[in-house]
């Protein structure tokens, strides 16, 4: 591509579905910094991924905000989200698994976002933006792939309810 055409050419505003997490099957209360995920054992922590495909293999993208959907009517105000280049679950990335305080390995970890929770009937949607304000996280998929992974984190505590799921939408441009 030459540098007119790069000129010429703008950003696509985008939408990527990632992974659905489902929480285990217990109200037992997350404290303020504990992870959410899939397994209550470390080594069964699933890493969630993020297809960006429409991008291409190897495309950057921008993050601008992400929505994270959940079934929990009693989930917390505040979640960070961690977005990641490569799985984070590899070579027991993952220490601290679901309902235990969130510890991962910096290993693929592109940026976080941070967001609020809005009370719906039938659960709560969260939109979180850059941690960093005003600093969109520009990264490029796993090496080969269009993908990205996610992991959550809540900021504060929480008493779940049983199994609810967790679905995230990351709002991105791509071709930056």
């Amino acid at each position: 591509m030459s540098l007119i055409q790069r000129v010429a050419s703008r950003p696509v505003i985008a939408e990527a579905v990632g992974d659905v997490i489902t929480r285990p099957d217990n109200t037992t209360a997350y404290t303020a910094g504990d992870a959410i995920a899939n397994s209550a054992t470390d080594a069964s922590v699933a890493a969630f991924s993020i297809d960006t495909a429409a991008a291409g293999k190897n495309a950057p993208v921008r993050i601008t905000r992400a929505r994270v959907e959940t079934t929990d009517t009693g989930a917390a105000n505040t979640f960070r989200v961690y977005i990641y280049n490569a799985d984070p679950t590899a070579s027991s990335g993952v220490v601290g698994a679901d309902n235990e305080a969130f510890s991962n390995k910096r290993n693929g970890l592109v940026g976080t976002l941070i967001g609020e929770a809005f009370a719906m009937s039938d659960g709560k949607v969260i939109f979180a933006t850059p941690e960093i304000a005003d600093t969109p996280i520009i990264c490029t998929p796993e090496s080969g792939t269009s993908v990205l992974y996610w992991q959550l984190q809540t900021v504060d505590g929480f008493t779940p309810i049983a199994e609810s799921t967790w679905t995230i939408t990351l709002e991105l441009e791509q071709g930056v």
